[in-house]
């Protein structure tokens, strides 16, 4: 189930990348970034409790604050190595764009333009990637409910 909710939200994170991926320099807010960005916050806003829930499971109460201080730490450290990475991507696609054209402000519009879609489509990649991974890596986590204890004394039913 878990791993499921994870990749519909993967799914909703490419879907938003690829939609910004779109986008140019007469793009409107509200008619074009304003709708990849609530795509993308309702896939992030629910990725996060599900993934924190599916790298805990299993692990031993006594060692569950660490788990969860390693999949928080490990947030922490993807956020600054993807946006470091994505923002070299940026920077290289634009200077490889802009390369021999005569310096304007038309080219250097152009030449963001590039740099964000390029980007856009990395980050659409990385997402799609991941859902696949966790499609194929992870499974479906069922959880078993134990029937509530009756008063001291009284028998228990067994359940078949």
């Amino acid at each position: 189930r878990y791993s499921l909710n994870i990749i519909f939200n993967r799914s909703l994170g490419a879907l938003a990348m690829v939609w910004f991926a779109q986008l140019d320099t007469t793009s409107s807010y509200a008619g074009h970034v304003l709708p990849g960005l609530i795509v993308l916050g309702i896939g992030m806003g629910n990725i996060f409790a599900p993934g924190i829930a599916s790298a805990t499971y299993g692990v031993a109460p006594t060692d569950a604050g660490v788990a969860s201080a390693m999949v928080n730490t490990m947030q922490q450290v993807g956020g600054s190595v993807g946006t470091a990475l994505l923002s070299s991507i940026f920077a290289s696609a634009v200077s490889s764009f802009a390369e021999g054209k005569a310096p304007s402000p038309q080219v250097a519009a152009d030449a963001a333009m590039h740099g964000y879609t390029v980007v856009f489509w990395v980050a659409a990649g990385v997402f799609a990637f991941g859902a696949v991974v966790v499609g194929v890596l992870m499974r479906s986590i069922k959880v078993e409910v134990d029937a509530p204890a009756g008063p001291p004394g009284e028998p228990q039913l067994a359940r078949s």
